[in-house]
C-alpha cells in the first residue's frame, strides 16, 4: 500500500476498474472509511465526477448503464448516487 497521494490514486485507480469501496479496502489491507474518504477527496478535488454530474446527468451517462449486467455493476459502483 502506498500513502498519501499514491493512495488516493490507488483507490481512484481501483474504483475506475468497477471494483467496489469494500472490495477496494480488502484488496489495499485498509478500513473502508479510508476508502470512502479517499474517494470523497477525489470527487471534492474533481479527479472524478459521480454519475449526477456527469454530461447527460445521472447514471444513464454511463458505459455500463446500457450493459445487461447493469443491476449488478452499478448497484456496486463507488460514486452511485
Amino acid at each position: 500500500m502506498r500513502h498519501g497521494q499514491g493512495f488516493v490514486a490507488d483507490v481512484v485507480a481501483r474504483a475506475g476498474e468497477g471494483a467496489t469501496s469494500r472490495r477496494i479496502a480488502a484488496d489495499l489491507g485498509v478500513d473502508s472509511g479510508a476508502v470512502d474518504a479517499a474517494l470523497d477527496l477525489a470527487r471534492r478535488l474533481g479527479l472524478v465526477v459521480t454519475p449526477s454530474q456527469a454530461v447527460g446527468g445521472g447514471c444513464g451517462s454511463c458505459p455500463t448503464a446500457s450493459s445487461s449486467l447493469a443491476a449488478i455493476a452499478c448497484a456496486g459502483c463507488p460514486f452511485a448516487s
